[in-house]
């Protein structure tokens, strides 16, 4: 089941109302519901830009870390909600935070799964691996229906080139 750790609407996480631009708020996640107080490296969750007042994006990222630049949600339109589904690493405090780029809006996030210490998973700093705008790793052009793309995850960021089972990747369409 789910677990809500942050909700502006509700003050779930912190004080009510919505992320201005350019601000960073963070939550613990550790030692609520079924997460661990201790022993989790990271946490699987879904993330939520809920009615902003125009376009945005969001970052999340470890709390204590630097910002990485690669956007975690784009939110592209007023009013819409937007959600997605992103692994983030823990650091030892158990907190992550959340960085509004543009336009005010209301944020939520549920962990829907974590990893303990002593797991097989490994995070690594978010990075874009491929742009079909500008052709960064792929053909630059749009992607057709019925078409696919193949993106090489080994021997990139962090990545190792063998012994690598799965990748969790977050990707934007």
């Amino acid at each position: 089941t789910p677990m809500r750790v942050l909700d502006t609407q509700e003050g779930v996480g912190g004080e009510a109302g919505r992320i201005k631009a350019h601000q960073t708020i963070s939550v613990k996640v550790t030692g609520h519901g079924s997460v661990p107080a201790e022993g989790v490296t990271a946490v699987a969750l879904t993330v939520s830009a809920v009615s902003p007042r125009g376009a945005t994006s969001i970052t999340v990222f470890p709390k204590g870390q630097a910002r990485p630049e690669t956007r975690t949600l784009s939110a592209p339109w007023a009013s819409r909600t937007v959600t997605t589904t992103t692994v983030v690493k823990l650091p030892t405090n158990g907190m992550i935070s959340f960085y509004n780029r543009a336009a005010a809006t209301h944020m939520g996030a549920d962990v829907i799964g974590y990893w303990p210490s002593g797991s097989s998973f490994t995070a690594v700093t978010p990075s874009r691996l491929a742009d079909t705008r500008n052709g960064k790793g792929v053909a630059e052009g749009k992607v057709h229906a019925h078409e696919s793309v193949k993106i090489r995850m080994s021997g990139r960021n962090g990545v190792p080139d063998t012994d690598v089972e799965a990748v969790a990747v977050s990707l934007t369409a």
